[in-house]
Parts: structure tokens; sequence; C-alpha cells
């Protein structure tokens, strides 16, 4: 509003009462003066009466126009200083903790890491090294910690929390479904759950259930009054079913095929495939008998011929492709397939392992097929080990890295060496799912040979995120014997290399955890 004695349009004023410091933007002022106009040109002139009480005291006594402009001038700032009241919540909490804290030490170390661009692996060992002790961390370390770990890291932080602390980040509703996942996770099944709980409730019971007990679960459903659920609540009770899945699941898993809802559908296809004799395992077989064809040459390696599959009503219940994007509809249910298939019955049907499949000459009607992709999608479905073997061995490191839970402990050690030795960009996105926790000596050391290697400036350039994984792969999960060479790796790359802020935080970061080393004397688990 205009301050006292300042001369607006029509040379009114305002009275300082009405928060003289607020300026009324043009278009409130605008929409005031509009409305105040029109009552006057509608033959109803303004006047002092007809405002409300607080406005009128406001006003200098003008009449006429100069009222119309005073009295919208003090609409417009009354209307904007007028601020609602928050309605305020007495919080009944826990009484403050009073279990062993952090030292303060250790306190500035991890708020020290916290500081750092990434290296979230950094923060985390730490954390894990605090809850390994049964301590716990300060409030104020706790809200920054929070929200750095990742979903599967979650736990952890939970762990850390005492009852008042979690009291509070309970009321936060992502906090609250976590919490709520971790405690029905552990807690003892409550039957009163099944009676009364949503989807996930009863999913979540039922899980607990199986885990002990598959024919109890199963039992559960046998009145079938869960099929009167809503769709999204009959496929989490039915995708609970993968705990404890057996044969003598597929009777009550079958029918769902037919379910009217399209992700009861998928969940049900999705259980039969990890049931190697089941129906539809079966039927995806003699497909590929007729639509796999091996022809021997004298010479040179066997060639394949996948035939593209029409689509039929089985194979639409079977949840085969309908419309996919990436190529044609037939060639994509063929290539679905083999990622069928289990592994170990190539022999039987095609003559062929595997293996042999995953490097033959793989065509489809005159075209060149890469069948890596659904043969990677059959060795994790059936935890197919040989499979999982010749895929670390000849595909790329990105796919391989995606069996790597499935080698034996000399061919992961190949498969680490073999990533970390490519002199060009690399993705790292998997390794940080694999890997173990803890690196060997070796492995750490060339961990720290190909960061100065991509950061050098003549050397490969690799994606920003491959270098960033590496970054915060390297002090998170670097062997503790091997901190002290990786950190001399590191210091005499050439100097031009600093100049990449990854490797400055890399050192950095190994520094903080040598001082985690010096500072407990050992690691955690």
């Amino acid at each position: 509003a205009p301050e006292p004695g300042d001369r607006g349009n029509g040379g009114s004023t305002v009275n300082s009462t009405v928060n003289s410091s607020d300026r009324i933007n043009s278009t409130d002022r605008s929409c005031a003066i509009a409305h105040s106009t029109t009552l006057t040109t509608r033959g109803r002139p303004l006047t002092p009466a007809a405002l409300p009480g607080p406005v009128a005291g406001t006003l200098s006594g003008a009449s006429g126009p100069e009222l119309t402009l005073e009295a919208a001038a003090a609409c417009a700032v009354a209307r904007r200083s007028i601020i609602p009241s928050a309605p305020v919540t007495a919080l009944e909490l826990p009484p403050a903790p009073t279990g062993p804290v952090i030292s303060d030490d250790l306190a500035d170390l991890l708020a020290r890491m916290l500081d750092l661009h990434g290296q979230t692996e950094l923060v985390v060992r730490t954390l894990r090294l605090i809850r390994s002790r049964g301590l716990r961390l300060p409030p104020r370390l706790l809200d920054r910690a929070a929200p750095r770990v990742t979903d599967r890291d979650h736990e952890v932080i939970i762990d850390l929390m005492d009852p008042r602390s979690r009291a509070i980040f309970a009321m936060d509703e992502r906090w609250a479904e976590r919490l709520r996942r971790i405690d029905t996770r552990t807690a003892p099944p409550d039957p009163a759950v099944w009676e009364a709980g949503g989807g996930r409730e009863r999913a979540a019971y039922m899980t607990s259930v199986r885990a002990t007990d598959p024919a109890a679960g199963r039992a559960l459903l046998a009145d079938g009054a869960w099929l009167t659920r809503k769709a999204p609540e009959r496929a989490q009770i039915l995708a609970a079913l993968a705990t404890g899945l057996s044969p003598q699941d597929e009777p009550l898993i079958t029918p769902r095929l037919k379910d009217r809802a399209r992700d009861v559908r998928r969940a049900a296809a999705d259980l039969l495939l990890r049931l190697p004799a089941s129906d539809l395992v079966k039927r995806a077989e003699e497909l590929a008998r007729r639509h796999v064809v091996v022809t021997r040459r004298l010479i040179r390696a066997p060639r394949v011929d996948l035939i593209p599959v029409e689509l039929t009503d089985e194979l639409e219940r079977d949840q085969y492709p309908a419309d996919p994007r990436l190529t044609s509809a037939s060639l994509w249910r063929a290539r679905e397939m083999v990622a069928r298939v289990p592994p170990q019955h190539w022999p039987d049907l095609i003559g062929m392992t595997a293996a042999d499949l995953l490097t033959a000459e793989v065509r489809s009607e005159g075209e060149e097929v890469d069948l890596s992709a659904e043969l990677v999608r059959a060795a994790v479905r059936w935890r197919d080990t040989a499979l999982a073997a010749a895929i670390a061995a000849k595909a790329d490191p990105r796919t391989a890295a995606t069996v790597f839970n499935l080698l034996d402990p000399p061919q992961r050690d190949a498969l680490i060496e073999r990533t970390v030795a490519l002199k060009r960009a690399i993705h790292w996105s998997e390794a940080r799912d694999t890997w173990p926790l803890t690196l060997s000596p070796r492995h750490s050391v060339a961990l720290a040979r190909y960061l100065v290697r991509a950061s050098a400036p003549k050397g490969p350039m690799p994606s920003a995120a491959a270098l960033g994984t590496a970054s915060e792969l390297l002090p998170g999960r670097c062997a503790p014997e091997a901190v002290d060479e990786a950190l001399r790796i590191l210091r005499e790359a050439p100097p031009e290399s600093f100049e990449i802020k990854e490797m400055r935080t890399t050192i950095t970061a190994l520094e903080l955890r040598r001082e985690l080393l010096d500072l407990t004397g050992r690691e955690a688990p």
C-alpha cells in the first residue's frame, strides 16, 4: 500500500495502520478497483458503512472516486495480510532415549562423509559398523543420513532409530510405509490381518505363513473369498505364493491365467514359469521344438533358425506379448519362448546346450538375432550355474554382471578383473548391485588403477555415471589392507587427472575411510 502521505491514483492516501510496508501489486489493485468501481457505476455509491469495520477505520474520510480508490487499496492489503493459523496437534512421543550414542570423533567423521557428494557406499558402511556395535546416531546425524541411503539400505538406518526417532520419522508417509514394511516382515503372523487387512497386509501375512508352512498358505485361499477382492489386491495376494512355491500350488495358480485383470494374469504366469514341470513351461518347450531349427554344417558351427511365433488364444492366455514396441510381435514371441525354456532342457529339445545357443549363429527370416538377453533371463530364473558361467565368459561385462551371484568365487574374480581392466567406458550399475561389499585387495588396487586410467586426459573418456559409480565403489568397498596402496596409486596420477572432481572426491573419501579404520580398529561385517 502507498506510504502515508504518498499520492495514488486520484490523489487518495491510505492510513498507515493497514500494514503500510506491504505494497499492492498491480493485479490486486486492478481487481479491487474494478470491483468497487462496478458497484458505483451500477447506481450503488460506495460508502464507508458498506465496508468491513477494520477497512473502514483506515480510510481518510474521502468521498467519490478517491474513496473508491482508497477502499480498493485497503481491501487488497487486508486480504493479502491475513495468514490463516496452522492447525496445532499435540505430539505424544516416547521419552528421550538413554542408550549409548556414537563418540564425538565418530560423529565428526560421519558428518564429513555426509558432506561429500555421492559416497553413499562409504556412509552405509559406516552405518553398518555403528549398528554392529549397538550404538545409535544423534538426531542431527540421523536426519542427514536417512535421505542418503537407497531403498535396499533403509533397514540399516531404521535399525539405528530409537523409539522416539521412529515415531518422528513415521510422521512422513514414505518412512511410515518403510517402517511398516520392516515391522511386518519381522513380526509373527497375525490372523486378524488376513481378515481385515488390505491387499499389501494380506500378502505380507501370506508370505509370513508360507515361509514356514506353504500348505497353510494355500488353505487360506481355499474358500475363494480372495477372488472377490479388487484386482490389485488379488495380484498382490497371488504373488505372495512365490514364497514356498511348489508343484502343489499349480492347480491354484493356473485358473488365474484367465483372470479378468491383466496384472493377475501376469502374476500367475510369472509363478508358473518358476515351476520347471508346469504345463505352461511344457507348452513353451513344445513350441521350441517347432520354432528352433538347428542345421548341422560340416565345417562351420551349426546354424540356428528362430521361426517367428504367431499368436493363438493359448499363447495369449500364457501371457506371450501381443504388441511389443521393439520388433515384430511374432519374433518377440519367439524370443520370449527361448527365455521360458529351462536351460538344462535344450539338449533334449534341439540337440544343443543353452551355452551353445548363446554363441551360435542365430537368424530369423534372414536377420541375425542375439538371444543373450533371453538366455540371461533363463539362467537367472532357473538359477542355472552352467549357463551363468558361459554368460560370464562370453557376454559383455554389463550383461554378465546380472548373473554374478550364480558364479563360483573364481568365476566372480575373473569377471571383476575383466570388468575393471577394460580400456573403455563401462557400465557400473550392475556392479554396484552384485559385487561383494568388500573387494579383495587385488580388485581394490585394480579399481584404483582404473580410476587413474579413466581420468587421464588422453585416455578413453568414460561416461559420467561410470566414473561416478567407480569413484563411489572404491572408498566404500576397498579392502582395509589395500586403502593405503589405493591412495598411493591415486596420488601418483598425472596432475591433469586432478581436474576431474571424481578423482579429488575419491581421494578425500579414502582418507576418511583410513580415519575410520584408525578410529575403530576393525570393519563392519
